[in-house]
């Protein structure tokens, strides 16, 4: 469960450090771009946090992919087009609500939420770290690949940890 946890967090390092990069280069470069993601992601968190229901980690991904990819074009046929700032934020938040699903579901698999919110800081911190080293050397092309190349891990973690052990 430790690595489902800590993929995951990665996974929403990735999305969250993408979306605000994808602000910065189609609608603002100005400080609201970074509050709009950050206030957006964490009202879809706590959104997710707060429901009684939970999701599975495929839905959870294919909601983080559908959400920012839907972003993605749409700023780009629209650059700097404010009007569509509450879309922008309504597809960050409900990547925020599966992160927040995402925590419901692995409490409910592993009791201890020490641990669970321990492996995700770890992979969140990991998942920024090498966002921006990644942006830094690839750029552009690096915020189109990057959130698939995560969740395929995410999913690739959530199949490997549900293998039996030898």
């Amino acid at each position: 469960m430790t690595r489902t946890a800590f993929a995951g967090g990665f996974l929403f390092a990735v999305v969250q450090f993408s979306y605000y990069l994808l602000l910065e280069w189609h609608l603002s470069s100005a400080w609201t771009s970074y509050a709009a993601v950050a206030a957006a992601w964490l009202s879809g968190t706590v959104i997710g946090l707060a429901s009684r229901r939970t999701a599975a980690p495929g839905i959870l991904a294919a909601v983080n992919l559908a959400a920012y990819y839907c972003l993605w074009g749409t700023a780009v046929l629209f650059p700097f087009d404010d009007r569509f700032l509450p879309l922008y934020m309504a597809a960050i938040a409900m990547s925020g609500a599966s992160a927040g699903f995402f925590f419901r579901w692995c409490f409910l698999r592993m009791a201890d939420a020490r641990g669970v919110l321990f492996h995700e800081n770890n992979g969140f911190v990991l998942g920024w770290v090498l966002n921006f080293l990644g942006y830094s050397l690839y750029g552009y092309s690096y915020l189109l690949a990057a959130p698939a190349a995560a969740a395929l891990l995410f999913l690739a973690a959530v199949k490997f940890h549900s293998l039996p052990r030898p």
